[in-house]
């Protein structure tokens, strides 16, 4: 080798013996492509890394072991409280009511999980601060499940709505939940945080009244698999109830291995913030279980006599983009507007669509154009909802130090499960009202858009209100 090959050797941080042969030269810069290809190959990694980024550049790194932990129990609580209802309808004539007189009964066993939560939110909020996060989590996540088994047990009215209520009873995951969220993240990752409770919770809308509809009756829908003599005949309803048992068992075994305990060792006036939470989650719930009522009713009486797997079907559909969107959307518009404009715009667009929502019924005679166009607006009500009630959630949990944000969250669900409770049961009572009596002597808009309107009037005041709100909740306070 001359000196000017050396030279260059040298150049490149590679010593050679003169006496090398060809085959050392070739291996040194084999190894010199293997070294480019990896550096190449960790730019790209970190490349398409930080495009994929969820949350802000800036932000505290999420801890997403604790978040998917509180995701799944969340998941459960949903699928707990939104599986039955695509069958509801169907279970109160079963039951042997009235077609008329379904919306009412349907509404008190959709309230009746409301009103347990009524009663005991406050139980498990200051039940957490007490002895912790993480037993109550496994508790409640377990009592949704036995409960949710009990309902597919119920052959009466009565034991419909007792079994329920137990189910509103234990449900003090959501509270706990928010607790655990607000206590693992800070005030550069909150809004992406509280979005966690809204995938779930549309995870639980997607497979749980998907699940419902589709596994309800399984004798009359699947008869080549289940025979009409054993259990499933005589219990039509328990199959899906099974499926959230399992579900919820499967999580708590998780939880016991994984989920660490967040409770540290610091109230503010929760008036304002608890105040939006109740009123809004009675529009919403109202509106949702009035949805399914009017989906199920007769065409004669302006519904669109829809199965329960195809409510079930338009729900899940409907549902999905939560899954991913709302990771995403929610927290650009609380970056970008702050969370009280956030929450105003977001109910003021909800409240538009729940109206507009039963004039679907005009287009009763093209079934597919109607299912398209009610899954046209239930899409963007889903994604809206549920941007509404990750800012509430963040206005509770804003308004509270960490030493008291397990009973702030506790009353916050305490008032909102009253709220929800009394949704089903008025809207409900308004529906059957306006299809019986308003609609033949009285006409629009007293007819089968009554209760839409009703509830839209109520999230058009929360509109209103929420431009009063103190702008102390937008951020946290620890």
């Amino acid at each position: 080798m001359d000196s000017k090959d050396e030279t260059k050797c040298a150049t490149n941080g590679i010593q050679l013996d003169p006496g090398n042969n060809t085959e050392d030269q070739d291996s040194y810069r084999d190894g010199d492509e293997v070294d480019g290809m990896s550096r190449r190959k960790s730019s790209i990694w970190m490349t398409m890394k930080n495009q994929i980024r969820v949350g802000d550049k800036g932000a505290t790194p999420l801890n997403w072991k604790h978040v998917f932990l509180v995701f799944i129990s969340l998941f459960c609580s949903a699928l707990s409280l939104t599986f039955l209802f695509p069958f509801l309808p169907e279970m109160i004539v079963g039951f042997g009511y009235e077609e008329e007189d379904k919306g009412y009964y349907a509404g008190l066993v959709a309230s009746a999980v409301f009103a347990g939560r009524a009663v005991g939110s406050y139980f498990w909020g200051w039940l957490s601060d007490r002895y912790g996060r993480r037993p109550i989590m496994m508790i409640t996540v377990f009592g949704n499940g036995f409960f949710s088994l009990v309902f597919g047990f119920t052959y009466n009215l009565q034991m419909a709505i007792i079994s329920r209520f137990l189910t509103g009873l234990a449900n003090g995951t959501v509270g706990t939940a928010k607790t655990v969220l607000y206590e693992i993240c800070d005030n550069t990752n909150q809004a992406l945080g509280m979005s966690i409770i809204s995938v779930a919770w549309g995870a639980g809308i997607v497979l749980g009244p998907t699940a419902g509809g589709l596994l309800a009756s399984p004798v009359k829908r699947y008869p080549q698999s289940f025979s009409a003599d054993g259990v499933f005949g005589k219990f039509p309803y328990l199959l899906p109830s099974m499926i959230i048992f399992i579900v919820c068992i499967l999580v708590d075994i998780l939880d016991f291995f994984l989920l660490p305990e967040t409770l540290n060792s610091q109230m503010g006036d929760v008036r304002q913030a608890v105040m939006v939470y109740s009123v809004f989650s009675f529009g919403v719930i109202g509106f949702e279980e009035i949805f399914t009522v009017w989906a199920s009713t007769e065409q004669r009486f302006d519904g669109l006599n829809y199965a329960p797997d195809k409510i079930g079907a338009v729900i899940g559909i409907s549902s999905i983009p939560l899954l991913v969107f709302n990771l995403f959307l929610f927290p650009f518009l609380a970056r970008t507007f702050g969370l009280k404009k956030t929450f105003a715009g977001c109910t003021l667009v909800l409240m538009l669509a729940i109206t507009v929502m039963p004039m679907l019924h005009l287009l009763q005679n093209q079934d597919t154009v109607l299912m398209v166009m009610v899954i046209l607006i239930l899409l963007p009500q889903k994604l809206i909802t549920a941007c509404c009630f990750s800012a509430s959630s963040l206005f509770v949990n804003n308004s509270a130090p960490p030493n008291r944000a397990g009973a702030v969250n506790g009353i916050a669900m305490t008032m909102t499960a009253f709220a929800r409770s009394l949704a089903p049961a008025v809207g409900g009572s308004i529906f059957a009202w306006s299809v019986g009596y308003g609609a033949e002597k009285l006409g629009p808009p007293f007819d089968v858009n009554l209760s839409f309107f009703f509830f839209g009037f109520v999230l058009w005041t929360m509109t209103i209100y929420s431009f009063f709100i103190s702008d102390k909740l937008n951020v946290q306070k620890k």
